[in-house]
């Protein structure tokens, strides 16, 4: 389905790994998979059948059956070039309507709407219910957008809980990133036994005479499987090289004025941030949003900040509270 999709030029990658995620596609160990180890997938000829390993000068028909066609693959590889013409699906986004497609009218439950609509003077933008049959919500595009922001600042956590948020989060990710490096480690010590067993192979054939012509050829087409399937594990396995403190900083900086965060932001940014903040959307009523299901760190945030939390603090723990 990857291939195929991809093939086609009418979507792109971060559309093709979500269609496909979604109807399945995990790693070995049941993860989902990186936008990384994706791009790799698409430029590995191991799903034509073939095992490839140019730095061995390995490239030959594998033991297995293919799971995609050579064409299927050849088109792959140009469309990835930029030697194909690739349409992309018709967006309908608006730079001036961020919220249109993502809140849904309180009556209908239909997805809003918006334009900018001309009056004696000069032009209105508004949001709007576009189902003939409700036509319940027609809001300036200014309240709705304010009513929005307003969410967002009752959302906002005390900077006591973001900075035990932020420690919690640097401690799972050291510790991910350790458990993440041992394997590593353990996968490249696996390639270079499979290296050793590849020049034993060759030495027993060119300078020892040991073994035939045929043995020989099996032998390194068995190795150069092997090693073909560690570097696709250790692809999955690698840990991204990145920031990690300015990573925090920023989600936290983010979390502890939404508001501010989504006005400034760009139209991609305002939707990205307003799925990852509502994974299922909001309903607006004309005067104010609706209570909505949030992302787990404002779900939680929000929790242990609120006055009537059960949580007990214990000093070491949780951050106690400044006189």
């Amino acid at each position: 389905m990857a291939f195929e999709l991809f093939a086609s030029g009418n979507y792109e990658r971060t559309q093709v790994l979500k269609r496909v995620t979604a109807s399945g596609l995990r790693t070995r160990k049941g993860k989902k998979v990186s936008p990384q180890t994706f791009s790799k997938i698409l430029t590995n000829p191991i799903y034509t059948g073939r095992v490839s390993v140019p730095k061995w000068g390995v490239d030959h028909a594998g033991s297995f059956a293919p799971i995609i066609s050579e064409e299927t693959f050849r088109r792959v590889q140009a469309v990835l070039a930029g030697r194909c013409v690739t349409t992309g699906p018709y967006t309908k986004e608006h730079p001036d309507f961020p919220l249109r497609h993502f809140a849904r009218c309180e009556r209908c439950d239909k997805p809003l709407t918006a334009s900018w609509s001309k009056g004696r003077s000069k032009k209105y933008a508004y949001y709007r219910c576009a189902q003939s049959e409700c036509k319940y919500i027609n809001s300036p595009k200014q309240k709705m957008e304010e009513s929005f922001t307003e969410l967002l600042t009752q959302l906002q956590p005390k900077s006591e809980y973001l900075s035990l948020f932020r420690a919690v989060v640097l401690d799972v990710w050291k510790d991910h990133h350790a458990e993440a490096s041992k394997v590593t480690g353990a996968l490249k010590r696996r390639i270079e036994l499979i290296a050793q067993r590849k020049n034993r192979v060759v030495d027993a054939y060119l300078h020892e005479g040991k073994i035939d012509h045929r043995t020989y050829q099996d032998q390194l087409a068995r190795l150069g499987e092997e090693h073909t399937l560690a570097e696709m594990e250790l692809n999955e396995t690698k840990v991204d090289e990145l920031d990690i403190e300015a990573v925090v900083n920023f989600a936290t900086n983010a979390i502890g004025d939404a508001s501010r965060f989504w006005s400034a932001a760009t139209l991609d940014q305002k939707q990205r941030f307003q799925k990852i903040s509502f994974p299922e959307g909001l309903r607006f009523d004309g005067e104010r949003f609706g209570t909505a299901p949030t992302c787990l760190a404002f779900s939680y945030l929000r929790e242990v900040s609120s006055p009537k939390s059960s949580l007990a603090s214990r000093t070491g723990v949780e951050p106690v509270s400044p006189p």
